[in-house]
């Protein structure tokens, strides 16, 4: 029998009008209430907790073999870390009178059967239960995943039950493979519901929402599209960063060459060269490092015209150091300094190293050069990656807006 729940505009009480019933005595205080203010009042309340889903009273539905008419829809709250949530509940009654449920939370859907178990268990036993616990009601070995109290917001439609706006419950949900659980409980009685999740598209395909459907089905579209192009362009940025590291090798060697630091100190320090340089292999790098252990120098190269003159140099204070402190034993150096240039001409061209060694023992190791042509700056290798890479990122965000929503949930719950 089907009970439509309406609320006493004089002391708030709920009332059950029977089905075709117009009017009905308020339980409470005995004033008569009229359907149509109730319906009118209702639908004042309705605007406070707007349905999200396409789903509507007086729908139909096809589970399995059977058809089902939606009822009634249900509000219920809870309060968590001092932040409110909500859900909602439909009701679906067949013509023999079996009931379904569908409970729907951000976005999720889930269809609950009431059944009965081989191993019940009340609200004595739930109390010594918590999340990761394990419960067995029809010989299922379940993993309880949540338990609290919900409040009844908001109560639309005929439901098969006495239904009270503020009334509280209890609730355990568990999940099983691949089934989920639900107990539901209050001071007078306890139920039980065994269901599963269904997908957005598996509610409007029961509902024979085709509209609905045939735009769900055009945002997967674009949504696949959208991961597409962002798997495309993780592909492509990659591709452009081993690229750019495969461009780091530093180019050809023309030249190289080492002398002891005691060679090239003074004024003259030591010239190498002269070398003969293709304009056409447009960058040209000199480096110079220095082979020192446990002492320090500082050290210059210089890549000089017949006549001199300085084109490009590169310096630096180079060390080797290591020792023990607190933390133990430490070691530390610097050995190498470098510089690009271009060239206009083939040269000649030479290569003049100076030192200044900080001690002897400096003055005994070595220092050299490595001349290298065709150097490649893969600036815009790197940049195109980059470029990519956040392209993809930001299809992959925009294709998926749950998964931004979760690490956001997630972000404000650390």
């Amino acid at each position: 029998m089907r009970l439509r729940v309406v609320k006493c505009m004089q002391c708030g009480s709920p009332a059950q009008l029977r089905d075709g019933a117009a009017s009905a005595d308020c339980p409470s205080c005995g004033s008569p209430i009229l359907l149509d203010q109730a319906l009118a009042e209702e639908r004042a309340l309705a605007r406070r907790f707007p349905n999200p889903t396409p789903l509507r009273i007086g729908m139909k539905a096809r589970f399995g073999a059977k058809e089902y008419e939606l009822i009634g829809r249900t509000v219920f709250s809870m309060m968590e870390e001092g932040e409110t949530y909500y859900w909602q509940e439909f009701e679906l009654l067949a013509p023999d009178g079996e009931v379904l449920y569908l409970e729907y939370e951000d976005g999720h859907y889930k269809l609950l059967e009431p059944f009965t178990p081989t191993s019940p268990i009340g609200p004595q036993e739930i109390a010594a239960l918590h999340p990761g616990s394990s419960i067995n009601l029809d010989g299922t070995r379940l993993l309880v995943t949540e338990i609290g109290q919900s409040t009844l917001c908001f109560v639309e439609g005929e439901l098969t039950y006495a239904a009270k706006v503020g009334s509280q419950r209890g609730y355990l949900d568990a999940q099983g493979f691949p089934s989920a659980y639900s107990i539901l409980w209050d001071e007078d009685e306890i139920g039980y519901y065994r269901g599963r999740p269904l997908a957005p598209r598996d509610i409007l395909v029961a509902f024979g929402l085709q509209q609905q459907l045939q735009a769900l089905e055009a945002a997967e579209r674009v949504r696949r599209s959208r991961n597409y192009l962002a798997v495309v362009c993780l592909v492509m940025g990659l591709i452009a960063l081993i690229a750019w590291l495969a461009t780091l090798s530093g180019g050809r060697l023309i030249a190289q060459d080492s002398v002891p630091i005691s060679a090239a100190t003074g004024e003259e320090g030591a010239r190498f060269g002269p070398f003969t340089l293709d304009p056409k292999l447009r960058i040209y790098r000199l480096i110079v490092r220095a082979n020192l252990s446990s002492t320090s120098s500082w050290a210059a190269g210089r890549l000089e015209l017949a006549d001199g003159r300085t084109l490009s140099e590169t310096e630096g204070d180079f060390y080797d150091e290591s020792g023990y402190d607190d933390e133990g034993y430490w070691h530390d150096s610097d050995l190498e300094s470098r510089t690009d240039f271009i060239i206009n001409s083939p040269g000649p061209y030479y290569v003049r190293l100076y030192t200044e060694p900080d001690n002897n023992a400096a003055a005994s190791q070595m220092v050299g050069y490595e001349l290298r042509g065709g150097v490649v700056y893969p600036t815009y290798l790197i940049l195109y990656g980059i470029i990519m890479l956040a392209l993809s990122l930001l299809l992959f965000l925009v294709a998926n807006p749950k998964i931004v929503q979760t690490v956001k949930e997630m972000s404000e719950d650390d």
